[in-house]
């Protein structure tokens, strides 16, 4: 299937602009090695603002809006999987599969939300579960649809306000399902950036992020400002590494110790 790799594009507080920052390296063709297009990243001045606008966003994403956005997203799935297979080097056999993932993940958020899982009313009290704020989605090169439209779909269920952060190695399939969700979520709600390491630790270290969502490989799980910065900070983190799901769950009152490798 030929594809052509669509604009890189980031999107904040409702506008789509082209990333003006070099990130000083070529994207390549996995299959030739032949570069492709530049990488870039958000510039700070954007990053500041989408960080801005999802501190002060708000507004529920119901089930509604989140079968639509799988619905938008259905015809695109062809189109995403070779995206994903054209620039990561994953073969089509394998990226085209987990398209179900990609539109599911939305709609096994509705059918969740519809099942009550906001709810958890008990002794004849109502409990229900509030937005914990801002959610930092931060997505690998490796199958970066799936995991984007696994970890949005999540967050914006339970309320948070999303920025989503792809890998700069494999940016272009994001473009397309930020376009999905974004015709269909309150002001505010998604946000999508790109940038590399510095980007990510920015993100992270902020303290109006209240939760962050951290897919990728053992040496991006060692970078003390994806993580140690996270923990500093207290903020919830949900982080898997090569295939091995770990939460960090920490008290207000934690500490770390000086000597933590």
């Amino acid at each position: 299937m030929e594809i052509s790799l669509p604009e890189v594009l980031d999107y904040v507080d409702g506008e789509w602009r082209t990333p003006t920052v070099d990130l000083g390296f070529e994207l390549e063709d996995p299959a030739t090695g032949a570069p492709t297009v530049r990488a870039i990243g958000t510039p700070a001045e954007r990053i500041e603002r989408a960080l801005a606008v999802a501190a002060g966003a708000s507004g529920p994403v119901d089930p509604d809006a989140l079968d639509a956005i799988a619905c938008a997203l259905e015809p695109r799935l062809e189109t995403l999987a070779a995206l994903d297979a054209a620039t990561t080097g994953v073969p089509l056999r394998q990226t085209a599969p987990l398209g179900v993932i990609v539109a599911g993940a939305f709609r096994l958020a509705a059918q969740q939300i519809r099942a009550g899982i906001l709810r958890e009313d008990r002794d004849g009290v109502e409990v229900h579960r509030l937005p914990l704020g801002p959610a930092l989605c931060l997505v690998p090169w490796n199958a970066p649809a799936p995991m984007a439209a696994h970890k949005v779909a999540s967050a914006l269920a339970a309320g948070c306000p999303v920025i989503l952060k792809v890998s700069e190695l494999a940016p272009f399939s994001s473009v397309l399902l930020a376009r999905a969700i974004a015709e269909h979520v309150p002001p505010g709600m998604f946000q999508l950036v790109h940038g590399g390491a510095e980007t990510g630790a920015a993100l992270v270290a902020d303290p109006r992020i209240a939760a962050v969502s951290f897919t990728g490989g053992v040496p991006g799980g060692r970078v003390s400002p994806l993580l140690v910065d996270a923990l500093l900070l207290d903020h919830p983190v949900d982080r898997e590494r090569a295939h091995r799901a770990v939460a960090h769950v920490l008290a207000r009152t934690h500490h770390l110790d000086e000597n933590v490798p």
